[in-house]
């Protein structure tokens, strides 16, 4: 895992508890953003794809899921469905 902001490694429990319910790998996995509680925005790599992660940690839901990775392939929907189990 890597912090955007050394300041988040504080929070690496809350983190990881939020990786795993949201099924995402700790070892491709960036914090860019995280709000005890509140909000999360983390980054995973998939192969060849980056994707920003937008968590609304109150409602232990997904709200927005962005491929950010330039120059990559477009993704299949089979992948993009790992994170549309957890958006209402």
């Amino acid at each position: 895992m890597n912090f955007h902001d050394p300041g988040f490694r504080r929070f690496e429990e809350e983190i990881l508890r939020t990786a795993d319910h949201f099924g995402l790998d700790h070892e491709n996995l960036e914090v860019e953003f995280f709000s005890p509680g509140s909000q999360a925005i983390l980054v995973e790599r998939i192969n060849g794809w980056r994707f920003r992660i937008h968590c609304n940690l109150q409602e232990k839901r997904i709200i927005s899921v962005r491929q950010i990775e330039n120059g990559a392939a477009t993704v299949t929907p089979e992948v993009l469905a790992k994170y549309k189990a957890f958006m209402k």
